[in-house]
């Protein structure tokens, strides 16, 4: 085929046009909503098709995108959390440790029973207490003692909203973390007293149980909440409850992650025969310890799987405090915050004037963030070399097929051409990704929608960004 033929039938072949997009973005249930739009090649980083591009927005759990994203550029990909068990001296023949057993946290969100049995572990505080047996200790002359300073103590977020701050995605983020920092109760209504028996799932010192939960006389009833630990340890609980019903246990998110760390572990110490005289110490770091007994360490992988395919804002808090301690010293918000800016700026290459970098996670209703800088993100990751690149790719759920894109985008040949970030909180819905489409071309796309109107639901803002991804991997 000649050259000049080649070009005549490029010419007259159908060219990839915003025509499509802007025809799903007119539809009524956008009317009043504040909406950006950003398209471009992640090969080549040029922007196709924008509308607001730069108009901070709220992002909803799309801010988790450039949590995780900084966590991959700048913790690295063979990263790893690492929890630490270290004594002052080495254990006696007799198994007395003279000193305090001291745990050092690095901030790992994965020490949880869901995360650990998969890989052959046990529960986090379990196999905590294994590994001082297996060291040799029986008897611990001081204290357990609590090293959570490498993040600070602010638990949860100031913007938070208050009626958040009892749901398990709003648990508290801390350096010395385990089962998601919540309490989980378990009923058994089977029972035959007068209200159904609830119980901690595992034995946690220090917290107490005050069940209001009644007999339903309707059948099939399992509502039942719990209300988050009084300062004396006290969880209420609430509802009602059909007999013989089996329902899944309510998770309660705890004031302080490290106390509910050290009562956990101090529990199932005990339950290895291990005596601790001290009791537990939340001092901070009081120095470290010169013997190491053991240690758990968890890839960063499993926590950004997390983060990216469960939408879980506890999980992407802890990387937000993370990176915030790799490049400060010290994780909380605020640092967490400048490291995600400066990431932004130097490794993305896009402004954040104008961009509020409240949290990690999208829960907080301060973020701003633009529709540019999400897919300015997502093509630099694209970009990026490995292992970063594919560990960060490989965390996005894939249409039809898992996390929260499971049920969307399901049939062919949409299903599996998109890997994106779901997002939503009160009258904000988005969606952010990469999209393989037909021609053989990567995408990176952005879209936010703030402010829909009441009679709409996010299940109709959904309906919209499927159409638009069907309209990238179709005509582009």
């Amino acid at each position: 085929m000649s050259a000049l033929l080649l070009c005549l039938l490029l010419m007259l072949a159908p060219q990839p046009t915003g025509s499509g997009l802007l025809t799903v973005l007119s539809r009524p249930e956008l009317k009043g909503a504040r909406v950006a739009v950003v398209v471009m090649d992640a090969e080549t980083g040029r922007t196709l098709h924008e509308l607001r591009p730069d108009e901070p927005l709220l992002p909803a759990s799309n801010m988790k995108l450039l949590t995780t994203a900084a966590a991959v550029s700048g913790l690295g990909a063979d990263f790893v959390f690492s929890t630490s068990l270290l004594a002052e001296t080495e254990p006696g023949p007799d198994g007395v440790l003279p000193g305090d057993l001291i745990v050092v946290g690095s901030g790992d969100p994965s020490l949880r029973t869901d995360v650990l049995e998969p890989f052959g572990g046990q529960g986090p505080a379990a196999l905590l207490a294994e590994i001082v047996a297996a060291a040799g200790v029986t008897d611990v002359q001081g204290c357990l003692r609590l090293d959570d300073s490498i993040f600070d103590r602010e638990w949860v977020h100031p913007s938070w909203e208050r009626d958040d701050l009892g749901r398990a995605y709003a648990a508290p983020v801390g350096a010395l973390s385990l089962e998601g920092n919540c309490l989980h109760v378990v009923f058994d209504a089977r029972s035959r007293g007068e209200s159904p028996w609830a119980s901690l799932s595992a034995p946690v010192s220090g917290y107490a149980l005050e069940n209001e939960v009644h007999w339903s006389d309707k059948p099939g009833r399992y509502i039942v909440g719990a209300l988050r630990p009084r300062v004396d340890g006290t969880v209420k609980l609430t509802g009602h409850i059909s007999r013989g019903v089996i329902g899944q246990p309510v998770a309660v998110p705890v004031r302080n992650a490290t106390r509910l760390f050290g009562a956990s572990l101090l529990g199932a110490l005990r339950g290895r025969g291990i005596r601790v005289h001290g009791g537990i110490c939340l001092d901070g770091s009081g120095g470290a310890g010169e013997v190491e007994l053991g240690r758990i360490e968890t890839p960063l992988d499993r926590a950004l799987f997390l983060a990216n395919k469960d939408s879980d804002n506890t999980v992407t808090e802890h990387l937000f405090k993370a990176i915030g301690a790799q490049a400060e010293g010290q994780g909380s918000f605020a640092s967490g915050a400048r490291a995600m800016g400066h990431f932004l700026r130097s490794t993305v290459g896009v402004s954040t004037a104008g961009l509020v970098l409240a949290d990690g996670s999208g829960l907080s209703r301060s973020n701003r963030v633009s529709a540019r800088a999400l897919a300015a993100t997502l093509a630099s990751m694209h970009a990026s070399p490995q292992p970063e690149r594919d560990l960060f790719l490989r965390s996005l759920s894939v249409a039809g097929l898992d996390g929260t894109l499971t049920k969307r985008l399901r049939e062919a040949p949409y299903r599996g051409a998109v890997r994106a970030k779901s997002g939503y909180i009160g009258g904000v819905s988005s969606l952010s990704g990469l999209a393989w489409t037909r021609s053989g071309r990567v995408l990176a796309f952005s879209i936010l929608i703030n402010g829909y109107a009441t009679k709409y639901r996010n299940q109709d803002m959904k309906r919209i960004q499927d159409d638009l991804c069907r309209e990238l991997v179709s005509r582009w």
